[in-house]
């Protein structure tokens, strides 16, 4: 309980746009295979492995759920000090299957601070597939909800042709926000498949 209302509110939109893991769905939403999410800190617990070398044991609060991070002596030594308790954090790491307590257990090969996120983490693009009978309002409605979303990320578009190849059309102009509401109405518009993050 936060006496004073959730603290990631603050940064909600910068994990939104960074993370790329989908508590809904249980599954990375890009095609990059390590998972990266923000929250904060919780739960800390300093372990030691059979060679006496310091590791760690925490939990990550998230928006949208709670993962459980394990973090090895090799990372734990270069990034110890931005695990502490409620700060606020972005993981980089791989899955594992034993996630019985928690929505995502991971083991964590970098720690970002929340301030660099943007810097460090490269930035995702988001990518709309339509099909050549399009009809022009339908493609009119996908370029008004990207003029409508305006942020720092690549709005690519790809047109299937029956006989041609596929027609990619990177927008110089328009960049687009990855806010979720915006997602979920492209999917209505060209099908859950035929949206997707990249980095």
């Amino acid at each position: 309980m936060y006496l004073t209302g959730n603290p990631l509110l603050k940064y909600g939109d910068l994990i939104e746009e960074v993370s790329n893991f989908d508590f809904i769905d249980k599954q990375i939403t890009t095609n990059n295979k390590e998972i990266i999410i923000g929250g904060a800190v919780s739960n800390l617990k300093l372990h030691y492995d059979k060679k006496g070398q310091q590791m760690a044991f925490f939990n990550l609060d998230c928006l949208g759920g709670q993962v459980e991070a394990v973090i090895f002596h090799d990372s734990f030594g270069t990034f110890k000090e931005l695990i502490s308790e409620n700060n606020i954090v972005f993981l980089k790491g791989s899955s594992t299957d034993e996630n019985d307590f928690s929505d995502l257990k991971m083991i964590v090969n970098e720690v970002v601070p929340v301030q660099h996120a943007k810097k460090v983490l490269k930035l995702k693009d988001i990518h709309i597939k339509l099909d050549k009978s399009t009809d022009k309002e339908t493609m009119q409605e996908v370029a008004n909800l990207a003029k409508e979303n305006k942020g720092d990320h690549r709005f690519i578009v790809h047109i299937e042709h029956e006989n041609k190849p596929t027609q990619t059309i990177v927008s110089e102009k328009i960049k687009v926000s990855l806010n979720n509401q915006f997602i979920v109405l492209l999917k209505e518009i060209a099908g859950q498949e035929n949206v997707w993050l990249e980095d």
